[in-house]
Order: structure tokens, then C-alpha cells, then sequence
């Protein structure tokens, strides 16, 4: 289910009054049936850093709050993450998804100290220590990107589900759904990004109120 960013946000505040750690914790509690295809494309990829790029490509697919972008320089390859979000709603989903992608590098590589260095955006919270079993000793806060880096060793560990017919067959539909995905540009995608800013607002959108930050008529806009 497709949830707005405010209900998002509710969702999330109310699993960390039981669970403050909720962002780093929660995936720990996902079976396969769970993961979205892109997880279960990292599985199949050659190694690390292609299971990185296919991340990176597919991003949208999964959520349009996101945006992954692959970085490299100095030996390193670099997953960025920039989420269009609430702060607070922001950290869950950052911890949220670098715990994933870890998690499942770890887990296809068969390497449970696979290295990597985190860095987040958000300022060190009370929970802290539940970041070393995770990330290792090498977080930081208050960074200005949400950022895994990889050395080169890293990249290259092969995954033991290494396939690359099922690689072709997932990023053939991906692919597919990408270009129909890209197909709501235009006005469309102004009319999305108005209703977006109305949530982050805490203002529910309407015809009226989205034609009128776009200089429309409503009948126009319908």
C-alpha cells in the first residue's frame, strides 16, 4: 500500500515510541516474501558494485521519495541517498534503507564484516550504539550526505547467487516499468510535486489549491 508522507511519518512515530532504533531494526524483521524485486536483484547481480548500480538505476521504482546515486573517486564507490522528506521521517527511512543494502551485500557475499563506511545526515541520536553492529566503528553524523562507500576490494566480492540470465530477465521488466514511470511527466509530474510540498506541509491537497499554486484555472488542470 502506497502510503502519503504524512501517514508515513505517523507510521513511523508511533513504531518508535516502542522501538526508538525502529529505522535500524526494522528490516531484521523482513522475510523474502517482503523484499521488494530490487532486493532480490542485488541477490543475482555478478558482485557488490553491480548490485549497487542496479540499485541506483531502479530507485524510483520503489519509492518516489528517493533518489540513489552512485559516486566514485579514489578507489571508493559511493551510494548516495537523497530522500525528499520530513527530517524526522528522513532518518527512519535513511537508517531504514542503508540497513537493507548492508544487510543484503552482507548476506549475497557470504562476508558478515563485509566493509563499508557509513555516513548520515542526521545528527548522532541517543541509540548510537546500535549503529557498530551495523555499520562498524567508522559512522559519522551530522554528514552532509547519506552515504556508503565501498573499497575496491568490496565492490569487486562476487554474490553466490550470481546469475546472470535472472539479472537480464528482472531488468528487462524493470526497464519496462521505468519507461511507463517516465511516461507522467509534464504537468503531471508538476501537479505531484505541488501536492507533495501541500503534504510536507501537513495540508491535505485539492483540485483547487494545486491549480492555484500552478497558476491554473481548476477546470484547466482537470
Amino acid at each position: 500500500t502506497d502510503f502519503s508522507l504524512v501517514a508515513l511519518e505517523q507510521l513511523w512515530l508511533a513504531a518508535a515510541k516502542h522501538d526508538p532504533a525502529i529505522g535500524l531494526h526494522l528490516f531484521s524483521q523482513f522475510t523474502p516474501q517482503d523484499w521488494h524485486v530490487l532486493v532480490h536483484l542485488g541477490q543475482y547481480c555478478a558482485n557488490v558494485a553491480e548490485a549497487n548500480r542496479s540499485w541506483a538505476r531502479y530507485a524510483s521504482l520503489a519509492s518516489d521519495t528517493d533518489q540513489v546515486r552512485i559516486i566514485e573517486a579514489s578507489g571508493y564507490m559511493g551510494v548516495e541517498l537523497q530522500i525528499d522528506a520530513p527530517p524526522q521521517l528522513a532518518r527512519f527511512l535513511a537508517e531504514h534503507y542503508m540497513v537493507m543494502a548492508v544487510t543484503q551485500m552482507r548476506r549475497g557475499t557470504g562476508q558478515p564484516q563485509l566493509q563499508v563506511q557509513a555516513q548520515f545526515r542526521h545528527a548522532r541520536p541517543a541509540y548510537h550504539e546500535h549503529y557498530q553492529p551495523r555499520f562498524g566503528k567508522e559512522s559519522q553524523f551530522n554528514a552532509e550526505h547519506n552515504l556508503l562507500l565501498f573499497d575496491t576490494e568490496t565492490q569487486n566480492q562476487p554474490m553466490l547467487r550470481r546469475h546472470a540470465g535472472m539479472v537480464e530477465v528482472l531488468c528487462q521488466e524493470l526497464d519496462r516499468r521505468l519507461a511507463r514511470q517516465r511516461q507522467f511527466g509534464g504537468w503531471a509530474d508538476k501537479v505531484a510535486a505541488s501536492a507533495r510540498q501541500a503534504l510536507q506541509q501537513g495540508v491535505v491537497p485539492s483540485l483547487e489549491s494545486v491549480a492555484e499554486s500552478l497558476h491554473q484555472s481548476p477546470r484547466t488542470l482537470r
